[in-house]
C-alpha cells in the first residue's frame, strides 16, 4: 500500500491533473476578489455611478456587507473546492485507467483493496490541498485587492478547514469512484463536477421540499454536510459533518471496490 501511495502522490505533485486545478482554482480566486472588490468598495461604487452607471441604495448597503465580512464568511459556500476535488481525482483516476497504466500497476500489486485503500488516502490529501488552497488564496487575493478581510479566531479557521476538508475528501472519492466506474476522462469527469457543484442535489432537495415529506434524505448528502459547516464552533454541526463525510468516504471507497472486482471477473 505504501509504494502505491508513493506513487499515487509522485502523479499528484508531478502530474498535469492537480497542476492545472491549482491554476484553474487560482485564476477563479483571483477573478471571484477582483469582482468583489468593485462591488465592495463605496468609492468604486460612487465612481460608476458618475459614469451613468444605475447605482442603487441596494448596492451601497451590499457594499457595507461586504465591508463586515470575515475571511470564513466568504468562503462559507465552498461549492467551487467540492467540485474541484471531485473533478481532479475524476481525471486522475480516468487517465490512469484510459492510458493502460492500471495494468502495470495491477499486475503488480493483485490485491485490489491495497489499491483502494491508497486512493483513498491520495483523494485525503489531493482535497486538503484544494482546500488549504481555496482558504489561504481567497486571503491573499481578498487583501491584495483591497479587500477589508477580518480574520476570524484561530479554532474556528482550523474548525471550519477540517471539516471542510472531510467532505471534499467525500468529494474526491467520488470523482476517483466515477472514474473506475465510466473508465473515460470525459464521462467520468463531467459526472464528478456536475455533483461536485451540487446541481443534481439541489434539484432533489427541492423536489423533497415540495413534497413536505416527514424527512429528506438529502440530510444524509455531502451536499447537505457541506451546507452545514459551521462558521464558528457548533457541536452538533461539527458531529454531523464529520459523521457524514466520513460515511461517504467509506461508502465509495467500498463501492470502488466491488467495481474493481466485477470489472475484473468480467
Amino acid at each position: 500500500m505504501l509504494s502505491l501511495l508513493r506513487m499515487d502522490c509522485r502523479r499528484l505533485t508531478h502530474g498535469g491533473e492537480m497542476r492545472t486545478a491549482v491554476l484553474t482554482e487560482l485564476l477563479v480566486l483571483l477573478f471571484v476578489c477582483f469582482a468583489m472588490s468593485l462591488v465592495a468598495s463605496p468609492q468604486m461604487l460612487s465612481a460608476m455611478a458618475g459614469q451613468g452607471a444605475e447605482i442603487t441604495a441596494g448596492d451601497y448597503a451590499q457594499a457595507e456587507q461586504f465591508q463586515q465580512m470575515t475571511l470564513l464568511e466568504l468562503v462559507d459556500d465552498g461549492q467551487f473546492a467540492t467540485m474541484l476535488s471531485a473533478g481532479v481525482m475524476a481525471l486522475f483516476g480516468a487517465a490512469e485507467l484510459t492510458s493502460g497504466f492500471a495494468k502495470n500497476i495491477f499486475a503488480v500489486h493483485a490485491r485490489r483493496g491495497r489499491y483502494v485503500a491508497a486512493r483513498c488516502v491520495s483523494c485525503g490529501i489531493a482535497a486538503l490541498a484544494v482546500v488549504v488552497l481555496y482558504v489561504a488564496g481567497m486571503l491573499a487575493f481578498g487583501r491584495l485587492f483591497g479587500l477589508p478581510v477580518r480574520l476570524d479566531a484561530p479554532q474556528d479557521v482550523a474548525q471550519f478547514v477540517f471539516l471542510k476538508w472531510l467532505v471534499c475528501w467525500g468529494f474526491a472519492m467520488l470523482g476517483s469512484f466515477a472514474a473506475l466506474l465510466f473508465r473515460r476522462e470525459g464521462v467520468a469527469q463531467l459526472v464528478a463536477v456536475l455533483l461536485g457543484v451540487c446541481l443534481l442535489q439541489a434539484s432533489l432537495d427541492g423536489f423533497w421540499g415540495v413534497f413536505h415529506l416527514p424527512f429528506n434524505l438529502m440530510d444524509f448528502t455531502l451536499y447537505r454536510a457541506n451546507s452545514l459547516v459551521p462558521i464558528a464552533f457548533d457541536l452538533p454541526r461539527f458531529v454531523a459533518v464529520a459523521v457524514v463525510s466520513l460515511a461517504w468516504v467509506a461508502v465509495y471507497a467500498l463501492l470502488s471496490l466491488l467495481v474493481l472486482k466485477k470489472r475484473d471477473a468480467a
